[in-house]
């Protein structure tokens, strides 16, 4: 296929160019091909993906010969000097050197297709309180492991304290009342059915009762708003994790009135994800639930895409697209820690 090849090397070279844009390479991974398959001492040295200089004139060199040449002819390790004494580079040095240029290209580019990453925690939830106060006491530290419920912070709960107990004895009083109509409305009731007490009065006597219930049920509704108030000025941890960020101090005051400000961030310690960023010619490769590699310390861990999220978009051919990749990694890994360098090998590119 490629020995009766008559034109000059380096339209092919510019064909081959082109065609690596599209294809990631297939083209010339199978010139490749037929060099490993003429010469299996140099399959090793020939991977596109670990080809030293050397490998990459050897292959070029290889692929320039005229017709009729036997391909082990040339040994694995030829250089510049050892090419030149096999009489190999001639009058086509540029078609070849052009073609040479396509293969770095191409093992750039395949090294390109490992995207190097970060670890990082799947789920980090920022915690604050609903209600304004001071901060009486903050429990934890930051980097402090806690479980599910654990307290983190108190405020000052004599405010909140005193609501509850005046809206409890405003309750108090209202229930008292409220009894106490209910009687006077069941002896109105009696009289009135005896022809002794007129309507009007049993109808005063029936808004009075109504009017108590109103008072009674907002006076409930009051109490448990404060009562809620004063729950929710004791933090407590929504799920077992690690503190990563602590942003509050004792005797700091808390407005939440318009926005509740975020005093802790807590991270959970049983997920974690690798994020990278892409390319835009490589997002179409990490879709949503697409499974790949990703290699971390030496070791190979399965891991689903998660997310792909849009960066900054592409102005020019010089300035692709850009995106932020999630990769969320298996349960079965361990020893993970956030900040650690991973790798994300793409999928079909295992070698």
């Amino acid at each position: 296929m490629i020995k009766n090849i008559k034109e000059p090397l380096i339209k092919y070279a510019i064909s081959l160019a082109y065609r690596l844009i599209h294809n990631q390479g297939v083209t010339l991974k199978a010139c490749l091909g037929l060099v490993r398959s003429y010469n299996a001492g140099c399959e090793s040295a020939c991977k596109p993906r670990r080809a030293r200089p050397e490998a990459h004139i050897y292959g070029v060199t290889l692929l320039a010969k005229e017709p009729g040449h036997s391909l082990r002819s040339v040994p694995c390790s030829c250089t510049l000097q050892d090419s030149q004494r096999h009489g190999i580079l001639n009058q086509r040095l540029l078609n070849v050197m052009g073609l040479m240029f396509v293969l770095m290209m191409y093992s750039t580019l395949s090294q390109a297709l490992d995207l190097p990453g970060v670890i990082k925690y799947e789920t980090i939830v920022e915690l604050s309180v609903p209600v304004s106060g001071v901060v009486n006491r903050v429990l934890v530290e930051e980097g402090q492991t806690v479980e599910e419920g654990q307290l983190l912070l108190e405020l000052d709960d004599v405010p909140f304290k005193a609501d509850v107990d005046k809206i409890s004895a405003e309750l108090r009083l209202l229930k008292a009342e409220h009894g106490s109509m209910e009687k006077e409305h069941g002896r109105n009731k009696e009289l009135f059915d005896r022809m002794v007490l007129s309507t009007v009065s049993l109808d005063g006597s029936e808004l009075k009762l109504i009017r108590a219930e109103s008072l009674l049920l907002a006076k409930k509704s009051e109490y448990a708003r404060v009562k809620y108030d004063y729950e929710k000025s004791r933090l407590h941890a929504p799920f077992a994790g690690r503190i990563v960020e602590r942003i509050v101090e004792p005797g700091q005051t808390i407005r939440s009135e318009m926005q509740a400000p975020v005093l802790f961030r807590l991270a959970d310690t049983t997920g974690f994800i690798v994020e990278a960023e892409v390319d835009g010619d490589k997002i179409g490769l990490l879709a949503h639930g697409v499974e790949l590699e990703v290699r971390l310390s030496g070791k190979s861990h399965q891991a689903k895409v998660k997310s792909a999220t849009l960066l900054t978009p592409g102005r020019s051919l010089a300035q692709p697209a850009r995106y932020r990749v999630r990769v969320k990694l298996d349960k079965s890994a361990v020893n993970l820690r956030p900040g650690l360098p991973a790798t994300l090998v793409l999928p079909g590119q295992h070698e």
